[in-house]
């Protein structure tokens, strides 16, 4: 293994600590706040963040990638990167609080209002982020932005208990992400040392606009694909239905959290060291595509098949409604797993202009589909964004597998027999834990009975059709313990 190949891993293994962290963290908070809070809370949230999150794109501009990517940036343009940052992010604060008061009133939820002008702040604290976060990147520590990345993680959460015990509400959810942003900012500038100085040279930022440009556009593009949901349940459906599906939605990201997204991270950084050697590039993309659905696709059919189980047991009763809509998100967890790895490799290649296409593309879809499926209810909704990926997905593995000279046929290679054989262990334990319903059995007996199963029946079919899969597994385990 080289040298760059033994330090992506170590990134990757830092990265999928943290994301297991978020996951723990989750598996800890969500029962906790499920609990003490009502759904309209968590709805009214998904009412504000979506807003916050799409303001956020705009605070980094495309620059933090681009400083990334670059041979050797100058000292100039870190500093124009920073101030750039820092006045989008003011500017951005000032329009979110001045405007909530409209926005509230166009969802026609009163609440919403404060809540939303609180959340504002998280923007001038994300902004100062951007470019020590790109520096440790650069650096390839990982480590660093694991560790930081879990301290703000658990900060926030202890925060928002705190404040759901003492009656906050829904307020609770807004101090966890103002605490855990304010810690994460403070963090990376006391673990960074970013070339900082009174500077600024817009021929810098000129120099990438191309670059940023592309990228900007596909990532505000792509916002208003993945959060239409959230507007669109909000104004057609309400709070409460918002809230069910928020949920839903929370735990079908988890097993994409915990490896897909630990990996992807490293995939810019790395890739963009041998960008022009496309074989290598290629052999690359397929390892990172074949680890992610080794992992993320059995326990996406897990998740489908169990999901009234997991539901009771997690969130609670009260949270059964949610249940038939995780069901359907869940094979949309499994292709997201696959997609959200391409964004990294798209910028590695420089080809941010076909990922803006792509995303214009899938914005159209996708909420063409929220609008016809919210006119059936929740399960309606997430049936037709199910339907929606499931069209989209070809041609954007088409257009990647294109810059980096493979084919489809390179691709099923890679993920083929996991996905059939994830898919026959699905149904094999949705059809037990029928059997265990029927004959009385409770939702943790369901589990403690199904998931070992599901794990033997996973392994069998893999060591039946895809022997090699075992080493790939344990030769990766090995190597993210050893090098950590």
């Amino acid at each position: 293994m080289t040298s760059l190949a033994k330090t992506a891993v170590r990134g990757a293994a830092w990265n999928t600590a943290a994301s297991a962290a978020r996951i723990a963290s989750a598996l800890l908070i969500l029962p906790v706040l499920a609990r003490l809070l009502d759904p309209a809370d968590f709805g009214i949230m998904q009412v504000g963040m979506p807003i916050i999150l799409f303001m956020m794109l705009f605070n980094d501009l495309g620059i933090g990638p681009a400083l990334v990517r670059a041979d050797d940036p100058s000292r100039t343009f870190w500093a124009t990167a920073f101030w750039t940052n820092c006045a989008m992010g003011s500017v951005l604060t000032l329009i979110v609080y001045v405007t909530a008061g409209p926005v509230a009133d166009w969802y026609d939820l009163p609440r919403a209002e404060p809540i939303l002008q609180a959340l504002a702040f998280a923007l001038i604290l994300n902004c100062l982020a951007v470019t020590p976060n790109a520096w440790l990147q650069r650096q390839f520590r990982f480590r660093d932005l694991a560790l930081i990345e879990i301290t703000s993680m658990v900060i926030g959460m202890a925060v928002a208990i705190f404040s759901a015990v003492r009656g906050a509400g829904a307020w609770a959810l807004v101090w966890q992400q103002l605490s855990a942003f304010a810690v994460k900012s403070s963090l990376l500038w006391l673990s960074a040392r970013v070339p900082l100085r009174f500077d600024y040279d817009v021929r810098e930022i000129r120099a990438v606009v191309p670059f940023i440009s592309n990228l900007l556009g596909s990532q505000v593009v792509n916002f208003f694909a993945r959060n239409s949901d959230n507007i669109i349940i909000a104004r057609m459906l309400g709070d409460v239905a918002l809230g069910f599906y928020a949920i839903a939605y929370r735990i079908m990201l988890m097993p994409i959290q915990f490896l897909s997204w630990g990996m992807t991270s490293v995939l810019l950084p790395t890739l963009s060291t041998f960008k022009s050697d496309t074989a290598r590039v290629k052999a690359a993309c397929l390892r990172v595509f074949r680890i992610i659905a080794l992992v993320t696709f059995p326990a996406m059919a897990g998740i489908a098949a169990l999901a009234e189980p997991v539901v009771v047991i997690v969130l609670g009763e009260a949270w059964l409604p949610s249940a038939a809509v995780l069901a359907l998100l869940a094979p949309i967890g499994a292709l997201q797993s696959l997609t959200s790895a391409q964004g990294g490799m798209f910028m590695a290649l420089g080809r941010t202009d076909v990922l803006f296409r792509y995303t214009v593309l899938t914005t159209i879809i996708v909420i063409a589909a929220f609008l016809i499926g919210t006119q059936y209810g929740l399960v309606g909704t997430a049936t037709a964004y199910l339907a929606a990926n499931l069209l989209l997905a070809l041609p954007l593995f088409r257009s990647l597998l294109t810059l980096i000279d493979a084919n489809l046929g390179d691709m099923f290679q890679a993920v083929g027999t996991t996905a059939l054989v994830s898919t026959v262990m699905g149904f094999g334990v949705w059809a037990l834990a029928d059997e265990l319903r029927l004959g009385g059995a409770s939702s943790l007996d369901t589990l403690i009975i199904c998931i070992p199963v599901g794990a033997a029946l996973y392994a069998a079919g893999l060591a039946a059709l895809d022997r090699p899969a075992f080493g790939e597994i344990v030769g990766l385990g090995k190597t993210l313990v050893l090098r950590s």
